[in-house]
């Protein structure tokens, strides 16, 4: 699964008309999944299976296959959950479980790893590197809407305060409800996507198990 888990990802290419750009796209994509056959077939059937039936299956089944002591597989299990809205009794929470498991730090497996000084000093170094780069940081400074041309392009966005800021490109780590309900006007999505957001469940696995 490393080698999986590090591949970027193959996508749909979206608006490039010149051939160069599409071929070299066609070949990037078909090297990712000849990199994906030529592992699975080295695997052999009967890994590849057991593979499979890791990722797909239960994080319980994966626990009472391996471990007898209830109270050791209650305590692995809280691994196959984190971050999630399922359970353990939920097909494909065994790959959750192995992704805690094969996570590694300077080289070691299964460990956890904290930054020195919290998180928010992960945030600190991406604002200083982006400001290194050129970049302008304006924080205190609330979005109040996407402003959205009619063709359905994004061309900035418009401050509580009234200031414009025009770009091609918004990138949101709000949640998707705010983005999409709140910042987005009601006329631009199509019903059904706007449907599904305002349907979402945001409750964490902790509100679950509560």
């Amino acid at each position: 699964m490393d080698p999986l888990l590090d591949s970027s990802t193959p996508e749909t290419l979206q608006g490039s008309s010149h051939l160069n750009t599409r071929m070299r796209h066609k070949l990037q994509n078909s090297a990712f999944w000849a990199n994906c056959l030529r592992r699975a077939l080295h695997l052999g059937q009967k890994d590849l299976l057991d593979l499979m039936d890791l990722l797909l299956a239960p994080a319980s089944k994966v626990l009472n296959n391996w471990f007898e002591a209830d109270v050791l597989k209650v305590t692995l299990a809280t691994d196959a959950v984190i971050g999630t809205t399922a359970s353990v009794h939920t097909p494909g929470s065994g790959y959750v479980l192995l992704h805690h498991v094969m996570g590694e730090s300077d080289g070691d497996r299964g460990i956890w790893s904290y930054v020195e000084g919290g998180m928010g000093s992960v945030s600190l170094a991406i604002a200083a590197a982006a400001e290194e780069a050129g970049a302008t940081i304006l924080t205190n400074a609330e979005v109040s809407k996407l402003m959205i041309e009619d063709t359905g392009r994004v061309h900035g966005v418009l401050l509580a305060d009234g200031t414009i800021l025009h770009s091609s490109v918004v990138l949101s780590n709000a949640t998707p409800f705010k983005t999409f309900m709140d910042l987005v006007p009601d006329d631009v999505l199509p019903h059904d996507f706007h449907n599904a957001i305002k349907c979402s469940d945001y409750r964490s696995v902790h509100c679950l198990l509560k």
